[in-house]
């Protein structure tokens, strides 16, 4: 009879075993996993500026078209688009809004008017870059027959106030809540998992508030992008533009993780600690990994896939996982103040997280750095924009919080006074508590600073930055039979691209006919791409066709540089050239039809 009872209390222990260590490790593997599977099915690196590669109708062509056809060099969120005409009489024509052309990603369709008058239309159009700037142009077209040009309409690309206000506000709102959950999380999971009842309330806190913040700068991305009034946030058209670009696919990728993580943060908050230093920090691990699936959702948007590669998209979130763990953690010593009893446990956490911050703050030393030195490209430009100042008020508060945490760990060691409890021990003074609180409130000072600098730099407005490698600004030329052709630029533009330069070309032999359009970017001393798009009479791009170039510069220097062309996508074909020197350019464009047709045609680029 005792053997059965002593078999069923073995049987009943283990049936509430808890799970093992090696079933924990592929839990939170899981979640890691699908933390990264959210953002990187979702969102993805920047792809750079759009280039206008080709029009239809073409810049000065004579047509009777129905709609008016912009494509760009890689897909554009049709609702940040705008675009103006002008008829032959300088009377501003009320267009529908762009649409996306059925297929095609890359282009933009605008309605023709139903009412149309024979002569020269000017049309403008604008759409927001990488970071937020407008870029436009403007070409012109015949309706019929040509008339007298005259400029083209004006665009107002300047976001109100209150938008900048509102969207500005909510970045920042975003990010101090990223940095407080993870620090709490990271805190709680590794450095004092018995406080973690302590902090429940802040974590919640954290969590909703980063969602909130989330879907504020989502409601108020499109407004600010298209310069349009806060009221026009939920129109569907700015909502589905939001959506369709690069920085509204992060956003809803940092929604997922938000929600994946959250289920993990109720259930850690809600367990027991750790019983074994593997438990402890397989959680720090599973908390580092969700961290930087939730920083990828910063850094992805700030970076190019043509100019900039995984190093720094790394080095971001590298940066980011450190400064929430360092700057949260310190915020979080300070927003739950110990009791008396719990200081002596407290003790031993904060001797652990000083070693933590160290560590920390030696990343944020060589990924800092490191991130200065691309963002800002030299000395000089440290001083030349608000961002250089916010960025050496972030290099002084880093050497503080160091100092700070060497101060902490240092007095730490140094104390022997900390008040006893249990049988038989005799109560000390609690002249150190007060002690250690002063010393937490003042890094807790210097960590909300850093982390309200570091704030605003992230929050403020895109075109402040310093613009370097792939961000700069884009300019753009194009070649034509004899000279280049030069747009006027809308109002607030802070970039001005000319229209693409459209030839024709026959070939011979059935379907040798058709338009090609040439752009030249940036048109500068240096590497340039050259984008070839080949178009049949109607518009419609010509699959098979293969373009190859040579540029001469003119004056008799006999430079020469050759191009071959390779095709990306149906009718668009893309090269690179290294110009050595300014000046004019002579341009032989060679095409050969599919049917092994060749024509060559001749034209101008101007190299500044």
């Amino acid at each position: 009879m005792t053997l059965v009872q002593s078999r069923g209390r073995r049987a009943s222990a283990q049936g509430t075993r808890t799970p093992s260590l090696v079933g924990r490790a592929i839990a939170v593997s899981l979640l890691v996993l699908g933390c990264w599977a959210a953002l990187l099915v979702v969102a993805s690196p920047s792809t750079g500026d759009a280039v206008l590669r080709s029009t239809s109708p073409g810049n000065g062509e004579t047509a009777r078209p129905e709609r008016l056809l912009l494509t760009f060099d890689r897909p554009v969120p049709a609702g940040f688009v705008t675009v103006r005409m002008t008829d032959p009489y300088r009377r501003e024509v009320v267009l529908d809004r762009p649409s996306r052309v059925d297929g095609r990603a890359d282009t933009i369709s605008v309605p023709m008017p139903r009412t149309r008058f024979a002569g020269t239309y000017a049309v403008a159009w604008s759409l927001p870059s990488s970071q937020l700037e407008p870029v436009g142009g403007t070409f012109t077209f015949d309706f019929v027959s040509r008339s007298r040009e005259h400029p083209a309409p004006r665009i107002e690309t300047e976001p109100s106030t209150v938008i900048v206000v509102v969207c500005t506000l909510a970045r920042f709102a975003a990010f101090a809540a990223m940095v407080v959950l993870v620090g709490a999380v990271f805190f709680v999971a590794v450095i004092w998992p018995a406080g973690a009842r302590r902090v429940r309330r802040l974590i919640t806190y954290a969590w909703l508030g980063l969602v909130a913040a989330t879907l504020a700068v989502l409601v108020s991305y499109g407004p600010y992008a298209a310069w349009a009034p806060l009221t026009d946030a939920l129109d569907p058209a700015l909502l589905v533009a939001t959506f369709q670009s690069e920085q509204g696919a992060a956003l809803l990728a940092r929604l997922l993780v938000l929600v994946l993580a959250g289920f993990a943060v109720a259930e850690l908050v809600a367990a027991r600690p750790p019983e074994t230093t593997g438990e402890l920090w397989l959680r720090g691990g599973g908390v580092l990994g969700c961290t930087a699936a939730l920083a990828a959702t910063w850094a992805l948007p700030g970076h190019t896939t043509s100019a900039l590669g995984p190093l720094e998209v790394a080095v971001d979130i590298v940066h980011l996982t450190a400064f929430g763990v360092l700057v949260g953690g310190l915020v979080l010593s300070c927003a739950a103040p110990l009791r008396n009893r719990e200081v002596t446990d407290a003790r031993e956490a904060g001797a652990r997280f000083f070693r933590v911050a160290l560590v920390c703050v030696g990343v944020l030393v060589l990924t800092g750095g490191y991130q200065s030195w691309r963002q800002l490209g030299g000395l000089d430009a440290v001083t030349a924009t608000p961002s250089g100042w916010l960025l050496i008020a972030r290099t002084a508060l880093v050497v503080a919080l160091a100092a700070v945490c060497v101060a902490g760990r240092w007095w730490l060691r140094r104390r022997d006074d900390w008040p006893r409890h249990g049988p038989g021990k005799r109560r000390q003074p609690v002249a150190p508590t007060k002690g250690f609180r002063r010393l937490m409130a003042v890094e807790a000072g210097v960590a909300g600073t850093f982390l309200a600098v570091t704030a605003l730099l992230v929050a403020v407005q895109p075109g402040l930055l310093p613009a370097t490698g792939a961000q700069r600004p884009v300019t753009q030329g194009s070649a034509t039979q004899g000279s280049a052709t030069q747009g006027s630029a809308t109002q607030g533009s802070a970039h001005t691209l000319p229209a693409p330069a459209r030839l024709a070309f026959d070939t011979g032999g059935p379907g040798g006919k058709g338009w090609l359009d040439l752009v030249v970017v940036p048109a500068t001393v240096g590497e340039n791409t050259l984008h070839f798009s080949v178009l049949d009479r109607k518009g419609a791009p010509k699959d098979g066709s293969a373009v190859k170039a040579v540029l001469k510069q003119t004056g008799g220097t006999g430079r020469s540089v050759r191009v071959t062309s390779q095709e990306v996508a149906p009718g668009h074909l893309v090269s690179t050239a290294t110009i050595p020197a300014r000046g004019e350019w002579e341009l032989a464009l060679t095409i050969q039809s599919v049917g092994g047709h060749r024509q060559t045609l001749t034209g101008v680029v101007d190299v500044g």
